[in-house]
């Protein structure tokens, strides 16, 4: 099955790529800034999920160009070549304020139910709410982007609207509902709004609080039991700079040797890892789960890479350096053992293994 996707490398396309590339689907992916394939790839998909768009802009045309005209060509293409494609729309709850931009997506929205009445198309409108997770641009239009990415590194923020009440939802429940329209056996699309669940109420200062609440803690008292602060504070740490990754154990010492108190909550999974000599492990990354790594015997390397790039970051890890490293969500690693002595891990990880929903994909580094 062949899935194209329009607005592949933003936010949502990023990830739903990840998602559906784990699913083994063939992938036609498309962006407003390269749309030379874009008759060939509207003929060949047998779903197409349009997540392309324009949403900040001084020039009010690029709204209606970006949001309004790319989805009346994939309608004329399909009509001109009778064919019944499912479209998948992403529009946005601003369609209901009178902006450019809300304007430009409720343009889009009528096109779409319009074709889905005259030419009996399989149209699903989603009016997508606040999303969050990790790879959305800080200082664009998430506000837990931005509030992340400044408080973790000390920069100012202002709270406007504190009181506003919005409505989140965590890109990982936008991807498994989007798999779950595609799973469908047969389309038949809805002749009106779709919303996408679970999404979480949060009041703009509550969800400033929250976050600064991640900075000093570090961990204590983050109750990773609610869904809703386990997702926020994977996205929340999703921000960390690759040179923060590391963080000093805090250790007491005196004639007995050492004491360090890592964590004060029984929550997540801590587990022993044994690393024979010459031998690789690890070889996956996680969308939500956070681990951290310290070396307790011998010496190895961690290896990461972010999964869209090609960059290798290196770790040395060796007892005694008292070294925690962070692997942060989307960043697929291995630790390698290039030692001729056994080398063993402690590894905290934010959740208990659960074999049904693991969380772990397999990917080399």
């Amino acid at each position: 099955m062949k899935i194209l996707i329009t607005g592949s490398s933003g936010f949502i396309g990023k990830n739903l790529t990840t998602w559906l590339k784990n699913l083994n689907y063939e992938l036609l992916l498309l962006d407003l800034d390269n749309q030379n394939n874009l008759t060939d790839y509207v003929l060949q998909a047998d779903f197409i999920v349009h997540l392309a768009g324009i949403n900040k802009s001084r020039n009010s045309n690029d709204f209606y160009r970006g949001n309004v005209t790319l989805i009346s060509q994939i309608i004329y293409i399909l009509i001109n070549s009778n064919k019944h494609t499912p479209i998948l729309y992403a529009s946005s709850i601003k369609v209901t304020e009178n902006s450019d931009y809300g304007l430009s997506k409720k343009q889009a929205e009528n096109l779409l139910f319009k074709m889905s009445k005259t030419y009996n198309f399989p149209v699903y409108v989603v009016r997508l709410d606040n999303v969050f997770g990790k790879w959305c641009k800080p200082n664009y239009n998430s506000v837990v982007a931005t509030f992340s990415y400044n408080i973790l590194n000390n920069l100012p923020t202002n709270v406007f609207d504190e009181n506003k009440e919005l409505d989140l939802i965590h890109i990982d429940d936008v991807c498994k509902n989007i798999v779950a329209i595609l799973e469908q056996e047969k389309y038949a699309g809805s002749d009106s709004i779709i919303s996408f669940a679970p999404t979480t109420k949060i009041m703009v200062k509550n969800l400033f609080d929250l976050l600064n609440n991640f900075k000093h803690n570090n961990y204590h008292d983050i109750d990773f039991n609610d869904e809703f602060i386990k997702k926020m504070y994977s996205t929340y740490i999703s921000y960390l700079e690759e040179k923060d990754f590391y963080s000093l154990l805090k250790t007491n010492l005196d004639e007995r040797g050492m004491f360090a108190e890592l964590f004060k909550e029984p929550f997540g999974q801590v587990s022993l890892n044994v690393i024979n000599p010459g031998k690789v492990k690890g070889e996956h990354y996680h969308n939500i789960k956070i681990e951290k790594f310290i070396c307790v015997k011998g010496e190895c390397m961690v290896r990461l890479r972010k999964i869209l790039e090609k960059k290798i970051i290196e770790y040395n890890l060796k007892e005694g350096d008292n070294k925690v490293l962070t692997i942060i969500p989307g960043y697929t690693h291995e630790i390698i053992n290039n030692t001729k002595d056994v080398c063993s891990l402690i590894i905290y990880c934010s959740e208990v293994f659960n074999e049904s929903h693991s969380d772990t994909y397999k990917l080399k580094v």
